[in-house]
């Protein structure tokens, strides 16, 4: 399955809106030519530009939880329902 989120030049995130179970790593890919700033709730990665990091989904809010994808100065351009 694909688990890759990509992040245009505008910040729109493609998937903006999946389920995973907690645990599953996802692939955060910055398809723009500068250094952008990508949020999972409050955790904040920092994407080089054309670069990509891999990262855990977890939580330590009571599951079902929806993590809210924040990207540059953008709020909730995509979100990943977290389940067991």
């Amino acid at each position: 399955k694909d688990r890759r989120f990509q992040f245009d030049a505008n910040c729109v995130v493609i998937p903006n809106y999946v389920t995973f179970k907690t645990g599953t790593k996802i692939m955060l890919d910055n398809r723009y030519g500068k250094i952008r700033p990508v949020y999972l709730d409050d955790k904040k990665y920092n994407l080089e530009p054309y670069g990509f990091k891999i990262v855990t989904l977890t939580t330590t809010a009571k599951l079902h939880h929806t993590i809210r994808i924040d990207c540059g100065t953008g709020k909730n351009n995509g979100q990943i329902l977290l389940q067991q």
